[in-house]
């Protein structure tokens, strides 16, 4: 779903009380368990999200409402993360956007789509931001891994396994590229990969760390 609105025009509101009709409450965990959820409010508008994401569109639709007329939504997600997806829905993009990113913040919005079904094609804003996500959590990992060792870009393939659990079928080509393009210089065995290949959330890598694999001792 796209605004013919200039993204400038939505930029100017974001986060921004005036004019608002959407009052975001975010709970999220916080560090001692003992203690209740954190809470934070988070203010949208409707002629914005709701023109821009088909998420927010239905969200909106479903949403209890005040007495004045201001949809009320709730999440369990932290103010990081949402911030990201509200973002996004307000048109931020490149480099403004992308100074967001952290790899907790990526994956609290990971986390948050797979809780909300957000991983399918009705949503296709969610399924864009998504694909970036899994692109740059990849990168802040393999970065995270080079400034921590020296030589060539290298990612520990525990955390390759890890990052593929938040990967569907659809995502194979897109890993796939970016092994070959950020490690090339990946080694594995073909016992942990058909370990792997035993993980139904993993399946998939198993068989492009596979093909890589064979690429490998044919060269």
């Amino acid at each position: 779903m796209a605004s013919a609105l200039p993204n400038s025009l939505f930029q100017q509101y974001f986060n921004n009380n005036d004019y608002a009709d959407i009052i975001v409450e975010l709970k999220h965990p916080v560090q001692d368990t003992n203690c209740p959820k954190s809470t934070e409010y988070f203010p949208m508008h409707q002629i914005i999200a709701c023109s821009t994401s088909t998420y927010f569109k239905e969200a909106c639709f479903n949403a209890e409402t005040n007495p004045i007329g201001t949809k009320l939504l709730f999440f369990d997600i932290s103010l990081e993360a949402f911030t990201i997806i509200a973002a996004w829905v307000y048109g931020f993009r490149g480099s403004s956007f992308e100074r967001l990113f952290t790899e907790k913040s990526i994956r609290g919005v990971m986390d948050f789509f797979i809780d909300h079904d957000l991983e399918t094609d009705i949503y296709p804003e969610m399924q864009e931001l998504r694909t970036l996500l899994l692109k740059n959590l990849f990168k802040i990992t393999t970065e995270a891994e080079v400034a921590s060792a020296t030589g060539s870009p290298r990612m520990d393939l525990r955390s390759l396994e890890d990052i593929c659990e938040y990967c569907l079928p659809g995502d194979r080509n897109t890993i796939r590229r970016l092994v070959k393009q950020q490690i090339p210089q990946i080694k594995c065995s073909a016992g942990w990969l058909e370990a792997l290949a035993g993980k139904s959330a993993a399946g998939f890598l198993a068989s492009i760390l596979l093909e890589i694999y064979q690429e490998a001792q044919i060269q």
